[in-house]
């Protein structure tokens, strides 16, 4: 199904170090633009793919993975516990789907705190690898004009 145009979300413009800087707090879900200076556009485009993964990790993938586990742990857990499938009523069913929710959820939580970290630490090595910005001396009348 397609998006109307007001769904469709504004990328979101990095162009500045500033702007860089301030992306691991910014609202997720929306596309990114690079375009910093001192770089060129196809390391702005390798860098925004790599950047773009970890702004858009939503947890979900991790939180997959947690179910899977936490089913895999409850159904041996089960094994161990009962005799004959008697012993299995209602109230181990809304138990195991208790479990399976707590696990999905701690999965999605640590998979949104490992995306912001991995975020973080692209967000470093970026500025770090961008150029330093240059300052204008200023002469000494606008020196002499400030004092």
């Amino acid at each position: 199904m397609a998006r109307s145009p007001s769904q469709i979300p504004f990328p979101l413009v990095v162009d500045t170090p500033e702007a860089l800087a301030a992306l691991p707090s910014q609202r997720r879900g929306r596309p990114l633009l690079l375009r910093l200076p001192g770089l060129t556009p196809a390391e702005n485009e390798a860098w925004r793919l790599r950047l773009q993964a970890e702004f858009a990790d939503c947890g979900c993938r991790t939180g997959s993975a947690f179910l899977l586990a936490g089913m895999a742990a409850y159904a041996v857990w089960l094994g161990w516990r009962i005799v004959g499938p008697a012993a299995v009523g209602p109230l181990e069913a809304l138990r195991a789907v208790l479990v399976f929710f707590a696990c999905a959820g701690a999965g999605k939580a640590v998979g949104k705190l490992l995306a912001s970290r991995r975020l973080g630490i692209l967000v470093r090595q970026l500025s770090a690898a961008l150029p330093a910005p240059s300052y204008v001396v200023p002469t000494e009348e606008v020196h002499h004009a400030v004092y």
